[in-house]
């Protein structure tokens, strides 16, 4: 019997997410228990809650959610903090990118929104266990990698925080579009909204460096939504690229490396990684550019 496939019948519902369930609670416990095993978390209950929300009928959702967390929070209660800071977020952005699939928006759309919601949970969770132990977590994690003293790391902090959920929800699609596949389910494509996603990312771009001049925490979460509807527009290239996008791509390299070398020992405080946004733009501006190529080339055909 296929683990993954469509529930119909209330049985098999209630069967499947409880054993979506039970494994959650397995997966927490075992990261209360190992703390570097919290990676697990990451990655695992994603995949767990984002199954139950695909495979089964949307009115046992609910169950599934508070069962789940009450089996975690019992079962790691000497460690709650633990079932907070990393158990909560993660079952939530599952179940929604799973409700985002059976709601057919293009997979990039899922994604990004899914990590919104993730990244808002994760800020949400620091402020809940600061709240119950007194413990603040950003100095904790930023001890973790040895960047308790750096004045540039509380300002790029947002940013970790939004790549770590857009990470935890991208290897939860990769695997759901393997399994799904196989169920002969097709991947929500991005179609034509796909060329509008170099436009999104300028406008990030615009936003990133107009907070510049008031927040650099924003600027750099900004800088993040730009990074990441760029990438999700470079499978533009994949359908063909143009020779003089070939060209143009180069000299937006050349040029990026001229600005870097010219204008970061001229930034003062920390808004250098702000220089990024033009290699951005440029590489936006190609996918542009190459699809207006490939257009005029299909249409002289």
């Amino acid at each position: 019997m296929k683990l993954f496939r469509n529930r119909e019948t209330p049985n098999e519902n209630i069967a499947f997410l409880a054993m979506m369930a039970a494994l959650v609670a397995i997966v927490s416990l075992i990261a209360a228990l190992l703390p570097l095993s919290s990676i697990a978390v990451m990655i695992l209950v994603p995949l767990f809650a984002a199954s139950v929300s695909i495979f089964c009928k949307g009115r046992y959702i609910p169950i599934f959610l508070i069962g789940a967390f009450g089996l975690a929070m019992a079962l790691s209660a000497w460690n709650f903090t633990n079932t907070i800071f990393y158990v909560l977020p993660s079952l939530v952005t599952g179940v929604a990118y799973g409700l985002f699939w059976k709601l057919k928006l293009p997979s990039s759309l899922s994604i990004f929104l899914t990590s919104i919601i993730g990244f808002l949970l994760f800020l949400l969770s620091l402020k809940l266990v600061e709240l119950f132990t007194g413990i603040n977590m950003q100095s904790f994690l930023l001890a973790i990698i040895k960047k308790e003293d750096s004045p540039s790391a509380p300002l790029v902090f947002p940013l970790f925080c939004l790549a770590y959920s857009v990470a935890q929800i991208a290897i939860a699609h990769i695997f759901l579009s393997f399994e799904l596949s196989r169920l002969s389910v097709k991947e929500n494509a991005d179609g034509s909204l796909q060329k509008f996603y170099p436009l999104i990312s300028i406008g990030f771009s615009i936003l990133s460096l107009i907070c510049g001049f008031f927040s650099l925490k924003t600027a750099y979460l900004f800088l993040g939504f730009s990074l990441f509807w760029t990438v999700a527009s470079c499978p533009i290239f994949l359908k063909g690229v143009h020779s003089i996008t070939w060209v143009a791509l180069g000299i937006s390299l050349f040029a990026s490396l001229l600005l870097f070398a010219f204008a970061l020992p001229r930034i003062e405080g920390y808004a250098g990684m702000l220089i990024l946004l033009a290699p951005l733009a440029l590489i936006d501006g190609c996918v542009y550019l190459n699809l207006l190529l490939r257009r005029k080339k299909s249409n002289l055909a």
